[in-house]
């Protein structure tokens, strides 16, 4: 806060952010649900064989880039992303396979 800046400023200011991020988190919301029933259809369309293939591709996929997202946001904040981080909190063998990656 500046000297010039009061605390309604700032609060105003903040509340504006947090509904810019609230925005952002909807509308990625979104965009996962349709993103999730396309593959879904895509993926239920495929004979049985293909269908596991593909669901251990989207399954990998998905994982490589939560890793990422993850390092990224650890390379910047390590402390943050310790905190957002699911991983350490699944299962043993659930894991086993976010780790296990390509």
């Amino acid at each position: 806060m500046n000297q010039n800046e009061t605390r309604d400023e700032l609060l105003q200011r903040l509340n504006s952010e947090v509904h810019e991020l609230r925005q952002l988190v909807h509308l990625h919301i979104g965009q996962i649900r349709g993103l999730n029933s396309y593959c879904n259809l895509r993926i239920s369309q495929l004979c049985a064989h293909e269908r596991d293939a593909e669901l251990a591709l989207l399954e990998e996929y998905v994982k490589k880039a939560y890793d990422e997202h993850i390092g990224t946001i650890e390379d910047a904040c390590p402390d943050l992303a310790a905190r957002i981080d699911i991983r350490g909190t699944l299962p043993d063998g659930e894991q086993e396979s976010w780790y296990r990656l390509p």
